[in-house]
């Protein structure tokens, strides 16, 4: 079953459609979506956001492969295609865990407001594309040593080009066939003057990175451990938080290379109040970013008790059972 996001006067319309021609449907309400579904086809409403992406991910997935004609090693290294429980999702599994970005925050300074220096990589995933690749087209050598021009992957998820490393299997290096793909659209996003447009160009550059997991497992595992290492090489004594693309630090990094170029950070805050709980709960100043919960549903990472009763008193959509009619909630009325 196909799912689609869809804006409030989509579904306005596809509701009607469906009325006008007699296709059935079911109306399915969730506290923070409403889903209008039909045999093929659910579309979704958030009730909290008035926007919805104009990417596709499968549209941007198709686009991806055939530019950069990447290896598929599909029904290899226990690959597994499995379909969800309600049929709208499906899974690929495989014998290698899934890599996953790295991150560290200093427990020593949780829940403590602090003045900091961040700085952001340009295009993180991107720049690690750009490194070189396994080559999953040639025979690799099993529970063996990595050596010169290698990279070994472990079933946990990790991977490593020092030589001499034992890992569960081993693949040549080749130049990335990511490299004409990411420049051409970093080019883009970077001469976009538009946000949406520039949004949409960031979309074609981040989305692949978990497009190619579907397909080939050691790929994405290469991309994350690049960029994991990448990240590293910049954490000092004073990094108190610091995630796959950003670093926090208590004083200025002058030795962090900063700029517009793909790799290069950029300083996005100087001198500024930032508190912390743990990885993916922190805020600057008053705004917030807590893992799971809307943004502009709290004002301070330590008391989000009441984030879901903000979220339905704010809620922008309902759909009205007595008129069988999307409508839009009172607080958006007044607003226009």
């Amino acid at each position: 079953m196909k799912v689609v996001n869809v804006t409030f006067d989509q579904i306005q319309a596809k509701l009607a459609e469906f009325k006008l021609y007699g296709v059935p449907y079911k109306i399915i309400k969730a506290p923070l979506v409403i889903s209008l579904k039909t045999k093929n086809f659910t579309y979704k409403l958030s009730l909290i956001k008035d926007k919805v992406k104009s990417t596709d991910p499968r549209i941007i997935s198709k686009e991806f492969k055939k530019k950069t004609k990447y290896h598929y090693i599909e029904g290899q290294y226990g690959y597994k295609y499995k379909i969800m429980k309600d049929k709208s999702k499906t899974r690929i599994l495989w014998d290698y865990k899934t890599a996953c970005g790295y991150s560290y925050a200093n427990k020593h300074y949780a829940k403590t407001w602090l003045n900091c220096w961040s700085y952001d990589v340009n295009s993180a995933f991107s720049y690690a594309m750009l490194k070189p690749m396994p080559d999953t087209s040639k025979k690799p050598k099993y529970e063996d040593f990595v050596g010169p021009n290698e990279i070994g992957f472990y079933k946990t998820g990790e991977a490593t080009t020092k030589i001499g490393d034992w890992a569960d299997v081993v693949f040549p290096l080749m130049d990335s066939p990511f490299k004409q793909y990411v420049l051409e659209y970093y080019q883009k996003k970077e001469s976009a003057f538009d946000k949406d447009v520039r949004q949409m160009w960031k979309d074609y550059l981040n989305i692949p990175t978990g497009c190619v997991q579907r397909h080939n497992i050691f790929l994405r595992n290469a991309i994350i451990h690049y960029s994991n290492e990448y990240i590293k090489k910049y954490i000092d004594e004073n990094t108190i938080y610091c995630n796959v693309d950003c670093i926090v630090s208590l004083v200025p990094r002058p030795d962090i290379p900063t700029g517009d170029s793909i790799g290069s950070f950029k300083n996005e805050h100087n001198n500024d109040s930032f508190k912390f709980i743990d990885t993916g709960m922190y805020q600057w100043n008053d705004e917030c970013h807590y893992k799971g919960i809307p943004s502009n549903t709290i004002i301070d990472i330590e008391h989000t008790e009441n984030w879901f009763v903000t979220c339905l008193n704010n809620r922008l959509y309902d759909y009205d059972e007595k008129l069988g009619e999307f409508v839009k909630c009172q607080n958006v009325e007044e607003n226009q």
